[in-house]
């Protein structure tokens, strides 16, 4: 997720940036889902993987806020009074 978003940062374009974002939301929601596979499999205890978890939920929701306003930059303007 790190590197995606890295790359993001780095990007050449709009179009560029909304296509990085969208793979390191997809790759967050990803990681997400193995996280809770982990959990609940029982393969690490649950109060290991908690931090972890809470963590990836959180960069997930700030990742997919982020893919929101860059496929609607209009939204930004019409929320501001």
């Amino acid at each position: 997720m790190a590197a995606n978003y890295e790359e993001a940062r780095g990007a050449m374009s709009r179009p560029d940036f909304t296509a990085k974002i969208a793979l390191a939301y997809k790759e967050c929601r990803e990681t997400v889902m193995l996280l809770r596979l982990i959990r609940d499999a029982n393969l690490l205890s649950a109060s290991r993987l908690t931090g972890l978890l809470t963590e990836a939920e959180e960069l997930r929701a700030i990742l997919g806020s982020s893919l929101k306003t860059t496929r609607n930059p209009q939204s930004l303007q019409s929320s501001n009074p």
